[in-house]
């Protein structure tokens, strides 16, 4: 059931791979990264001092959307204090 917080587990559960990289949002700039072989993964885009960077959390469904909107918060408040 998706809802304000951010989309369910079964969107990213039934995401499916294309021939080309996909992402599939879910919120505060958490998103699924989508390889068209298939493998999935969980990664977060910031900046530092103007500088994009990305954060790869882990892999789907090794680290639960749970598990990676935990990390999402913790990331965003050391990136908050520029680390």
């Amino acid at each position: 059931m998706a809802g304000a917080k951010g989309a369910s587990d079964i969107k990213f559960r039934n995401a499916r791979a294309s021939d080309r990289l996909r992402k599939v949002a879910d919120r505060d700039g958490l998103y699924l990264h989508i390889m068209p072989s298939g493998a999935k993964s969980w990664r977060y885009d910031y900046r530092i001092a103007g500088a994009r960077q990305t954060l790869t959390i882990g892999r789907y469904p090794d680290v639960s959307l749970g598990a990676a909107r935990v990390a999402l918060n913790v990331a965003r408040g050391l990136i908050a204090q520029g680390m």
